[in-house]
């Protein structure tokens, strides 16, 4: 529902939930515990206030997670449909470490830089990467690539290190935003 709780929430055994409100929670299954539980997003924002620790199934339909507060992030067993994942850190240097496709991700930093990318493998946004705020740090991707699929929206800090960024979209693409954007590499495949 839509209650704001200091707690945690944790979906375990298989169990299948599905948002019917706007919650604020302070953290997603702390501890990183393992399991097959779901949940589903539908139209819904969840908003959480803490580290987030997620190894269940999510499921963000057309929905958003907006994850404030900072620490690390390890997100798996994901799909996203067309819903938005926002880093809306406060903590300088807040990793964020990736196991899956995304639709659309913001980031939005107000302590300093966010990490993001994987040195493991390519990630791919189906849709759209906006910086909104604060910086946003590439050099956990290493030599990988961030594939975008819709428009690289830039209206903050841009720390492109050794990765590379391909746009790989099949709709009219765009590179814009307020701030100057330098890449490493940039591969057009549109």
């Amino acid at each position: 529902n839509g209650a704001t709780q200091n707690g945690w929430i944790r979906i375990r055994d298989g169990a299948n939930y599905t948002l019917t409100g706007n919650p604020t929670v302070a953290q997603m299954n702390p501890g990183g515990v393992a399991t097959n539980g779901h949940l589903s997003y539908s139209t819904y924002t969840l908003t959480t206030t803490s580290m987030w620790y997620c190894t269940f199934y999510n499921h963000f339909n057309s929905g958003m997670l907006n994850l404030k507060g900072g620490g690390s992030v390890d997100v798996s067993k994901s799909d996203y449909g067309t819903g938005v994942l926002w880093i809306n850190s406060s903590v300088n240097g807040f990793n964020f470490n990736l196991d899956d496709n995304y639709y659309t991700v913001w980031f939005n930093n107000s302590a300093g830089a966010t990490k993001f990318g994987s040195s493991a493998k390519d990630v791919q946004l189906n849709m759209h990467l906006w910086v909104r705020g604060g910086e946003l740090d590439m050099s956990s991707a290493g030599l990988n690539a961030v594939r975008v699929g819709g428009n690289f929206t830039n209206d903050a800090l841009f720390s492109a290190s050794t990765c590379i960024i391909t746009m790989n979209g099949s709709i009219p693409q765009f590179i814009n935003g307020t701030s100057i954007t330098t890449f490493n590499k940039l591969i057009i495949a549109n």
